[in-house]
């Protein structure tokens, strides 16, 4: 497309021009990821997907006389985002790079800055202005409806004595404008937006330390042991990622990782792609298995220009190194007795309810309405026409999943079900975990498909289809994430 030889967008765009380089960016957004990506995604038993993105897709907020980067990104943005959303994925819109690099010498930023300028006031107020924007976006735009979490900053300086007001400033400030900008808008607590911030194993300090509202907050892990001291060799990687605790004291998602190995060896004969594919699907096999015991995973990347599968998960699946089909990843590597992620796609569609004993609960409390074939997103019934009860009210374990939803609070939106042990919580697309206690019992219910049956009722409900194939647009996403990450690039 005209960049070769340049290290980054901003190199790019200046030694291209301006006009020049709009058009090679924008024939090059326009075919290298397309419908037909997130509907493989899906068919893969992908649920999410991640989308880093520069400052400056909000083009007012660029210094035009000194910064240089590709225009027009933002019709290309809302076409991922419309076809994620017509196939059923999550979205998190991540702040990939930030004004002024928040990192030097790094092609991530968008540009290859000598020096990180992203700790000053007036760049975290640039930011600030692109945070509120893609937030009001989000709210606003119907293609943008299946984004569900915004992430303030990737990849910050590794040294927390460098970004102490990145922790005390930016951050929460950027969490009250945020929310001052749903609360203009008449956001309920239940469609705010997840707010996502690098955990402390990043380094760059506890990233809660200064936090005064925590509602939403999902912390982003990323973990490449390519760049660790770990043991250089196949058996310390499949030991290291097996027993790999990556929690903290949020929710946490491994926001990217990938299967590429140290650059001094990744081209020897036991470590390069071609011959030791099944060292590499033990590995990933054994990430998934640790990954998976936080809120989920995002491969790094969905596809690239490199010709290596280790960070192509399209490649990989071509390779035979990821199965096309999640359920089949063998995690015995690690131990365990079972295939099969540690959440499989199948559990996240529809989960296996196993084996219950009825409820002593009085079932003329339950009102069921079986759905009709026809529905494919929801359709709205009142309590006055439900028929009696028909199924018993099941208590499974504590924990219930439900691919269905309740109550519909406007015309526009329509709350969905997750569960968190034996407290039902409920969002409207995709959005945030707020308990609605009031709203349906704690007692877990149960579920068969095209059917729902829940416990004390509002006056109305929607009902959504609970099938294999029904889209994937509520926050039992954050329980369970399988993604990848669309880089544009």
């Amino acid at each position: 497309m005209g960049c070769a030889g340049t290290a980054s967008e901003f190199d790019c765009v200046s030694a291209m021009g301006q006009a020049a380089a709009n058009a090679a960016f924008q024939g090059h957004w326009s075919s290298w990821v397309t419908r037909a990506d997130l509907a493989q995604m899906k068919a893969y038993g992908l649920n999410t997907v991640r989308i880093p993105v520069g400052y400056w897709l909000r083009e007012d907020i660029v210094y035009t006389d000194s910064e240089h980067f590709p225009q027009g990104g933002l019709a290309y943005f809302k076409n991922i985002c419309e076809w994620a959303q017509d196939e059923g994925l999550y979205i998190i819109v991540d702040l990939h790079g930030a004004p002024g690099a928040q990192v030097a010498m790094n092609a991530f930023t968008g540009q290859y800055a000598p020096t990180p300028d992203f700790y000053v006031d007036y760049q975290f107020e640039r930011a600030l202005n692109f945070l509120e924007w893609m937030t009001e976006l989000i709210h606003t735009n119907s293609s943008l409806q299946n984004v569900g979490m915004l992430e303030l900053v990737n990849e910050p300086v590794q040294d927390p004595s460098k970004v102490g007001s990145m922790r005390s400033s930016y951050y929460p400030t950027a969490i009250a404008r945020i929310r001052a900008v749903e609360d203009s808008l008449g956001i309920s607590d239940a469609r705010r937006i997840h707010v996502q911030l690098m955990n402390s194993l990043w380094g760059s300090g506890d990233p809660a330390e200064y936090l005064s509202d925590t509602f939403g907050i999902t912390l982003d892990d990323h973990r490449y042991l390519k760049w660790t001291d770990t043991e250089v060799s196949r058996e310390a990687y499949i030991a290291t990622s097996c027993s790999d605790n990556r929690g903290g004291e949020f929710q946490t998602i491994v926001g990217e990782f990938s299967l590429s190995v140290p650059d001094s060896v990744q081209w020897t004969d036991s470590w390069e792609p071609s011959s030791n594919q099944a060292f590499y699907s033990n590995w990933f096999a054994a990430q998934l298995y640790a990954y998976e015991a936080q809120k989920g995973w995002i491969f790094w990347s969905w596809k690239t220009e490199l010709g290596d599968y280790r960070w192509s998960y399209k490649d990989a699946v071509d390779a035979g190194v990821i199965p096309a089909d999640l359920a089949a990843v063998d995690t015995s590597i690690c131990g365990t007795a079972s295939s099969g992620p540690v959440t499989s796609p199948s559990e996240v569609r529809v989960p296996t309810l196993g084996t219950s004993a009825s409820s002593t609960e009085n079932p003329t409390e339950t009102f069921t309405m079986p759905i009709p074939t026809s529905v494919t997103k929801f359709a709205t019934y009142s309590t006055d026409t439900l028929p009696s009860s028909t199924l018993p009210i099941t208590k499974i374990a504590e924990t219930v999943f439900v691919e269905s939803v309740v109550t519909q609070p406007g015309a526009d939106s329509t709350l969905l079900l997750a569960p968190q042990s034996s407290t039902f919580f409920v969002s409207e697309p995709v959005r945030t975990l707020a308990s609605y206690s009031s709203v349906l019992s704690a007692t877990a219910t149960s579920v068969s498909t095209n059917t729902l049956s829940v416990r004390q009722t509002p006056s109305t409900y929607s009902f959504a289809k609970t099938s294999n194939d029904s889209p994937l647009t509520h926050m039992q996403h954050i329980f369970a994430m399988l993604g990848i990450v669309v880089y544009l690039l």
